[in-house]
């Protein structure tokens, strides 16, 4: 399937007119590289909602930072960076968070007769 014209389109005034507050800019912008976000963060084998928090996330970097991109034609490869360094803090996160099934205080009491028929059953 053929691109966009759009997607040939140079980066440098979109960014420019972004930052001014163009919001047609601004959506051609998410156009061309929501996709590079998504696919980054599904890479990451992030769950769906963890993939969206990224994609979300890497689009505030971006307004956090307008004024500050030195190369615009680059924009791809600091979206992508940006959503990788997202991806990895989300996987750290999850991994200090205990989650209800591994969390001793959340799971179920085993039943003592089950137990007792499991070490007792006869063969």
């Amino acid at each position: 399937m053929p691109r966009p014209a759009s997607y040939d389109e140079p980066v440098e005034p979109l960014l420019a007119a972004a930052a001014d507050g163009d919001s047609a800019a601004w959506d051609q912008l998410v156009d061309r590289f929501t996709g590079l976000l998504w696919a980054t963060a599904r890479a990451h084998r992030l769950t769906t909602a963890d993939a969206g928090d990224v994609v979300q996330t890497t689009w505030l970097r971006l307004v956090e930072n307008l004024g500050r991109i030195q190369d615009p034609e680059r924009l791809g490869g600091w979206l992508a960076t940006t959503a990788r360094r997202e991806c990895l803090a989300v996987l750290r996160r999850s991994q200090r968070e205990p989650s209800a099934v591994t969390d001793p205080v959340l799971a179920p009491v085993p039943d003592p007769r089950l137990d007792y028929e499991l070490r007792h059953e006869r063969v």
